[in-house]
C-alpha cells in the first residue's frame, strides 16, 4: 500500500496539543526517494513540515534522544537505520549493519537509547548488534555457545565503515508553517513528498 503506513506521537506542539510524525511511500517509483516523513499538529492536524527519506518499512520515536528511527535496506540489502530529529525531520545519521535479515528486539520502556537487533542469517544466528544512539557507537556480540559457556566476546564496530551522516534533504521537503493538505498519498504542493495528482489527496484533512 502506498497510504500512510506509520504514525508516532512524538511530544507537545503549538496550542497545547501534541505532534505526530507520519511516513508513507511517494506514488511515483521514478523519484529518488521512495517514502516520506511529515510532522502534523494534532489535533489541528495542520501540517508542521515534512522530508523524502530512502525507505520507510519500520518507523520508530527514540525518547532518550529526541529522535525518529528509520529501518529499510541498503543498495546492497542490507539493514539500516536512519536517525532524524523529531522537532524539525532534520538527518542525523545512518548505522548500516553487515545483515540482511534479523529481529527488531524493541519495548520503548526497556531500550529507549538503544536499536537492539538479533541476527537470524548465517554465520550471524543468535548474534546481538545494538546501536547506543546516544554514544552513536555500534555493537557486535557473538551468539552464546551453551549453557556453561563463557561470556560472548563483545566489541565496537569501527565508526567510519558502519556510521555515516546523512545528507540534508529537508529543502525539498514542505518548511514548517507552510499551509498545505495532507493526504492519503502525499501532501498538497511541489516536491518529492507531493501528491502525484489532487486525487491522491482523498479526504484528508486541509490545514491553515
Amino acid at each position: 500500500s502506498k497510504r500512510l503506513h506509520a504514525a508516532l506521537a512524538t511530544g507537545r506542539a503549538p496550542q497545547n496539543g501534541s505532534e505526530v510524525v507520519v511516513a508513507w511511500e511517494t506514488t511515483s517509483q521514478s523519484r529518488a526517494h521512495s517514502s516520506c516523513l511529515a510532522r502534523v499538529a494534532y489535533p489541528s492536524m495542520k501540517l508542521l513540515g515534512s522530508t523524502p527519506v530512502d525507505f520507510s518499512d519500520t518507523v520508530i520515536h527514540d525518547r532518550a534522544t529526541g529522535t525518529v528511527i528509520v529501518l529499510g535496506f541498503t543498495s546492497a540489502q542490507t539493514i539500516a537505520a536512519d536517525q532524524y530529529e523529531d522537532s524539525t525531520l532534520k538527518p542525523l545519521l545512518r548505522y548500516s549493519l553487515p545483515i540482511s535479515v534479523a529481529w527488531l528486539l524493541h519495548a520503548p520502556a526497556m531500550s529507549d537509547g538503544y536499536l537492539l537487533f538479533l541476527g537470524s542469517e548465517a554465520p550471524f544466528i543468535g548474534s546481538i548488534f545494538a546501536i547506543d544512539l546516544s554514544r552513536q557507537i555500534l555493537y557486535q556480540q557473538d551468539a552464546p555457545s551453551g549453557p556453561h559457556a563463557q561470556r560472548p566476546r563483545r566489541w565496537v564496530l569501527p565508526y567510519n565503515k558502519f556510521v555515516e551522516r546523512l545528507p540534508d534533504h529537508t529543502g525539498l521537503g514542505t518548511p514548517s508553517g507552510t499551509p498545505g493538505q495532507l493526504g492519503h498519498l502525499g501532501v498538497k504542493g511541489a516536491g518529492p513528498c507531493a501528491a502525484a495528482n489532487t486525487g491522491d489527496l482523498g479526504d484528508g484533512v486541509r490545514s491553515t
